[in-house]
């Protein structure tokens, strides 16, 4: 979908949460507000008392959650692995790529990383812990793809590994 229609999809999913509720009396949802200040009436029963669809708005929140979920799970498989088999690309076609070319791809994966980085954490925000972790796996892939790329240009053979920490020799290998 187009972020500008799930922008407008998110907006009407945040305005449903606040759904009337016209079996209840604003009357007494007014006086239960007053009784809490005072210390007469208990919050939990005053805001059993609030006029708001809280089913529906128990609704909106479980679709809510479930769509900030897919959509962190879908910058990690579209966008973040697309990234990591990119900068392998770059890393093992190094030779191969005029200068032009080598440019065109890191640009265009640090847009696309920066890309990833900011709707991950206007996601997060929304999810709480389940999205900080889940962002922070993104975060950790981001971060190691970025470094592919930069030992692509430092390394003799332009391949690096995270578990040695170092530039991988390509000698041995057809």
């Amino acid at each position: 979908m187009m972020p500008s229609v799930a922008l407008l999809c998110e907006a009407m999913a945040d305005q449903r949460k606040y759904a009337y509720d016209d079996t209840k009396d604003t009357r007494r949802s007014t006086q239960a507000r007053g009784e809490v200040v005072f210390g007469k009436l208990g919050s939990a029963e005053a805001k059993s008392m609030q006029v708001e669809d809280q089913v529906e708005g128990a609704k909106v929140a479980g679709a809510e959650r479930l769509h900030f979920t897919l959509l962190l799970c879908k910058i990690f498989v579209g966008n973040v692995l697309t990234l990591w088999l990119q900068a392998s690309f770059l890393a093992h076609g190094f030779d191969l790529l005029g200068v032009e070319a080598q440019w065109k791809i890191t640009i265009s994966m640090t847009l696309s990383g920066a890309t990833a980085l900011v709707r991950c954490c206007q996601t997060a925000q929304k999810l709480g812990v389940q999205g900080c972790v889940v962002s922070s796996i993104i975060l950790f892939f981001v971060v190691w793809t970025g470094m592919k790329v930069h030992y692509a240009y430092i390394c003799p053979h332009h391949v690096w590994n995270l578990s040695t920490w170092s530039c991988v020799s390509r000698v041995g290998l057809v």
